[in-house]
């Protein structure tokens, strides 16, 4: 029974899912549109260029966010902040640990490649 709750625990449990998925069946699914936004972003600022300039380049480059708008600063350092989800991990809330291998990874890391 602990291995049936605790699957249950890491299926998604928020709202609307994050920049670059889908919700399925409890499931965070990669939609590739939105993924390509993702992968450029984080390219974008690992090579040193500041959130608003980030946003600017999403924007002129003609990617939207999930909700179909704009990229802002604010979104930007969202995704930024949750790094880790993108790279296929998800937090359990319960333990407060970050548990790795738990959706497809929009960001390749060394370890997955």
């Amino acid at each position: 029974m602990e291995n049936q709750e605790k699957k249950q625990r890491m299926k998604y449990q928020g709202g609307h899912a994050p920049t670059g998925y889908r919700v399925s069946n409890g499931n965070l699914v990669i939609k590739e549109e939105e993924a390509k936004a993702v992968r450029r972003l984080f390219e974008l600022s690992d090579s040193g260029i500041k959130n608003s300039r980030v946003a600017e380049a999403l924007n002129r480059e003609g990617y939207r966010t999930s909700h179909n708008r704009d990229f802002q600063n604010a979104t930007v350092a969202t995704i930024l902040k949750n790094r880790r989800l993108y790279e296929g991990w998800r937090y359990d809330r319960e333990t407060e640990e970050w548990i790795p291998d738990q959706q497809e990874a929009i960001l390749k890391t060394a370890e997955s490649e």
